[in-house]
C-alpha cells in the first residue's frame, strides 16, 4: 500500500547539469512509506536556454502549475518538492508565476536549493519584497552546504536541512601512480566563470615548463563564451593539447575519469553551490584543484590530502597547485587517490543521499 504522496516538480535532463541530474535521482527513490511521483517542469531544452526568457516557458510553467493544483487541491497528505530559482530575475519571476497558481492547493512544501545565492539576491529591493509575499512558506529547506550566513530557512521560513549530493560511481577504484601522458580533466558546461580559461592558461604554462600534459574538457559550450574560448585556444597555441569532447555521459564519460591524472575546476560561477562533478572526481579517486567558492570547501573538506582549493581567479596559485599534483611521486600520488576515494565513500554515496532525502520527507510530516 502506497504511503504519503510526494510530488517531485523540477527540470529533468536534458539539458544535463547538476540540478537536473540530482532531481532525476530523487524521482528514482523507492520507499514503502512514500508514493513518489514526478511532475517535470522542463522549461529548458538545452544549456543555452537555461535562465533566459522564452514565451514557451510561460506556457509550460502555467501548465505544470495547474497540473500540480489538480493533484493537490483539497488533499492534506501531499508533499511537494520544488527547487527554487537561481539568483536571477527571470527565473525568480517564473517561480512567482508558478506559485501564484499552485500554492493554494499545497500545504507541505520542501524547497531544495541546488543553486547558491537566492536568499541574498532577494534580501533587498522591490523584487525581493514581492517574492516574500508570493513564495509559500516551506516546511523544510534543503541546502547542500552551510556556506551562506543568510540561510534559506531564515529567509523563506521552514527548517534548514543540509544534504550533500550523493551518486553512484561505476568505476572500480584503482590504486595506482601517474599515467603517461598526464591528463587533466574538466567536466562542466563551458562557461568562462567555471574556470575554462584558467585551465587553458595553466595547460600552456605547465607545458612550457616541460610537462607532457593534456587537458580534456567535457561539457556543452554556450554561445556567450564560445567565441572567447576559441580565441584563447588560438592565442595560447594549445589546440593540439586541449580536447573539447562536448557532452559525454554513461560509460564513455567514466573512461575519461579513469584515465585522468587530476581534476581541475577553478569555478566562480554565480549559481555554483555543490558541484556534482567534484563528487564524481572524488569517487573516481582523482585529486582535485578547485576554488574557495560557495559550497566547494565544505565538499572537499580539510582532510582530503592532495586536493587543493585556491582563491577565485588566482591563476598563479591554481597553476602551482596543479603542478604540485602532477610532479608528485607515484607513491605520494597514490596516497592522494586513496584520500579522494575515502572522502567519497564516507560522504557522498547514493545510499547516503537517498536516506537523507527520505528523512527530509519525514520532517515535512
Amino acid at each position: 500500500m502506497a504511503g504519503t504522496k510526494v510530488i517531485i516538480v523540477g527540470q529533468l535532463p536534458p539539458p544535463i547539469h547538476g540540478q537536473s541530474v540530482a532531481i532525476e535521482r530523487i524521482t528514482q527513490i523507492r520507499a514503502p512509506e512514500h508514493e513518489i511521483i514526478s511532475l517535470p517542469l522542463n522549461c529548458s531544452s538545452d544549456i543555452e536556454s537555461v535562465g533566459s526568457f522564452q514565451i514557451k516557458k510561460i506556457f509550460i510553467t502555467i501548465s505544470v502549475a495547474f497540473k500540480l493544483l489538480a493533484q493537490t487541491f483539497g488533499k492534506k497528505d501531499v508533499i511537494v518538492y520544488y527547487p527554487p530559482a537561481s539568483p536571477a530575475t527571470i527565473p525568480v519571476i517564473r517561480d512567482m508565476l508558478f506559485f501564484i497558481i499552485s500554492r493554494i492547493g499545497v500545504r507541505r512544501w520542501i524547497f531544495h536549493f541546488h543553486a547558491g545565492g537566492l536568499p541574498e539576491f532577494l534580501s533587498t529591493g522591490f523584487l525581493g519584497f514581492v517574492a516574500r509575499l508570493i513564495y509559500p512558506r516551506p516546511k523544510v529547506c534543503i541546502s547542500m552546504s552551510k556556506d551562506s550566513e543568510l540561510t534559506p530557512g531564515k529567509f523563506f521560513g521552514g527548517e534548514d536541512v543540509y544534504i550533500p549530493y550523493g551518486l553512484e560511481v561505476p568505476l572500480e577504484f584503482e590504486a595506482r601512480g601517474h599515467l603517461q601522458p598526464l591528463r587533466l580533466l574538466f567536466v562542466g558546461n563551458l562557461f568562462i566563470s567555471k574556470g575554462v580559461e584558467m585551465c587553458l592558461r595553466a595547460l600552456k604554462s605547465l607545458r612550457d615548463k616541460g610537462y607532457d600534459l593534456h587537458l580534456d574538457l567535457l561539457g556543452g559550450d554556450v554561445e556567450r563564451d564560445r567565441d572567447r574560448i576559441r580565441e584563447i585556444v588560438d592565442e595560447l597555441g594549445v589546440k593540439d593539447f586541449a580536447s573539447f569532447h562536448g557532452v559525454v555521459s554513461g560509460a564513455p564519460k567514466w573512461e575519461y575519469f579513469k584515465n585522468a591524472d587530476s581534476f581541475v575546476f577553478p569555478s566562480h560561477y554565480p549559481a555554483e553551490k555543490f558541484p556534482n562533478v567534484l563528487i564524481e572526481a572524488l569517487g573516481a579517486g582523482l585529486p582535485v584543484v578547485s576554488t574557495q567558492w560557495r559550497g566547494i570547501p565544505e565538499l572537499i573538506g580539510d582532510d582530503c590530502e592532495g586536493s587543493a582549493l585556491v582563491e577565485t581567479e588566482d591563476q598563479d596559485a591554481f597553476e602551482a597547485a596543479v603542478e604540485h599534483l602532477i610532479s608528485s611521486s607515484d607513491e605520494v600520488y597514490a596516497s592522494y587517490r586513496q584520500a579522494s576515494r575515502k572522502r567519497f565513500e564516507e560522504k557522498y554515496t547514493l545510499e547516503k543521499f537517498n536516506q537523507s532525502i527520505l528523512a527530509a520527507f519525514a520532517k515535512c510530516l
